[in-house]
């Protein structure tokens, strides 16, 4: 509850710090917009997207990923935030399950019986990015290992177990 009157200390008669301030978090779940609005809300004082750092923030420098088909796992607005951050060829776990219904072994009530006829023109994933934690953990991780084990190829039977695999961008380590 002190926290609003302790950040006014911190800011000069405009509202603007009197130091240097950034916020640091290990959310990955909105953009860094959304997360200013939220800590300007709460705090009482004017936070700018440039001064706060998430989970994702980092991925901004990973421009060799930025133009790969990237699977991306997390909550929220998944696909913008891939997008703020430079990707370009970007499919979240909901789309890859429904090209790919056969393989949610997990959640027979979402499972279709009839497979995508668009499943072998389906583009190798080239990249996993995990910005945290899926909201139904059990069918990510269905898809994410298929998708490992068959090199980004889900729609092909894996004749072996690729090594190295396919890169996966971690952002936090809770997964």
């Amino acid at each position: 509850p002190q926290a609003p009157a302790a950040f006014k200390l911190l800011t000069n008669d405009q509202g603007k710090f009197r130091i240097p301030t950034v916020f640091v978090t290990n959310a990955g779940n909105c953009l860094r917009q959304t997360k200013a609005d939220q800590l300007s809300s709460w705090l009482g004082v004017d936070i700018t997207e440039d001064q706060v750092v998430m989970s994702h923030s980092p991925l901004k420098m990973f421009k060799e990923y930025h133009d790969k088909h990237v699977l991306v796992v997390g909550q929220g607005p998944v696909n913008e935030i891939a997008n703020n951050l430079g990707f370009t060829r970007v499919t979240n776990i909901d789309d890859f399950r429904h090209a790919f219904p056969t393989l949610d072994a997990v959640d027979h009530k979402r499972r279709r019986a009839a497979p995508c006829a668009f499943e072998p023109f389906f583009p190798p994933v080239e990249a996993i990015v995990l910005f945290g934690e899926p909201i139904r953990w059990e069918t990510s991780l269905q898809l994410l290992v298929d998708t490992l084990v068959t090199n980004g190829l889900p729609a092909l039977p894996p004749q072996s177990i690729p090594y190295p695999t396919i890169p996966i961008l971690a952002c936090t380590m809770n997964l």
